[in-house]
């Protein structure tokens, strides 16, 4: 069965974020709990700087706490995502030996800066949008897709980040991915 929406998630963090994420859509065809997982990003590839390091932190920080909260053994792992080209990727997947793999890809945006008469920058917004996806290694097949738009300004980037991983895990509950979760 698919399934496929819209929703917004805000005031997801308790944290002071300007950060607004929204789920453009969804995809679930077979998803089964899983119990390990390993979280491949490459949210800054190519070059890409719109999820910057500081978001990156509070997202890493974000995930892991959540994951171990739903008592899932968990690998995070920043690089590339392609677990069938790239040989590292191949033999840290079959090491590690999760349920499922998350892929988690930059697909752009823009990042707007606002500078003053002498050039500082005052401001950056990021409007950034990530492709995620599931693959089940049990079933040999992606059993679950997002898209997420991630809109920020700059000076909040860890709660940002933060925020990011919030929504992403509230995705992964709410469409059966998580199924041991405390919170």
């Amino acid at each position: 069965m698919a399934l496929r929406f819209v929703v917004v998630l805000a005031g997801l963090a308790a944290a002071c974020s300007s950060a607004q994420i929204t789920v453009r859509s969804t995809f679930a065809d077979g998803v089964q709990p899983v119990q390990s997982l390993m979280v491949l990003e490459s949210m800054q590839s190519g070059g890409y700087r719109g999820f910057n390091g500081l978001m990156y932190r509070g997202f890493e920080k974000r995930m892991r706490a959540d994951l171990a909260a739903c008592r899932v053994r968990a690998e995070l792992r920043r690089g590339s995502t392609n677990i069938h080209t790239d040989a590292g990727v191949e033999a840290e997947v079959r090491t590690f030996a999760p349920d499922a793999v998350l892929k988690i890809q930059a697909l752009g945006g823009d990042i707007t800066v606002t500078r003053d008469q002498f050039g500082t920058e005052k401001k950056e917004e990021s409007d950034l949008y990530f492709n995620l996806e599931l693959i089940d290694l049990r079933a040999k097949k992606m059993t679950w897709s997002v898209e997420l738009n991630l809109e920020a300004e700059s000076g909040t980037g860890l709660a940002d980040g933060e925020k990011f991983a919030e929504a992403v895990m509230a995705q992964l509950r709410k469409d059966g991915v998580l199924t041991t979760c405390d919170r």
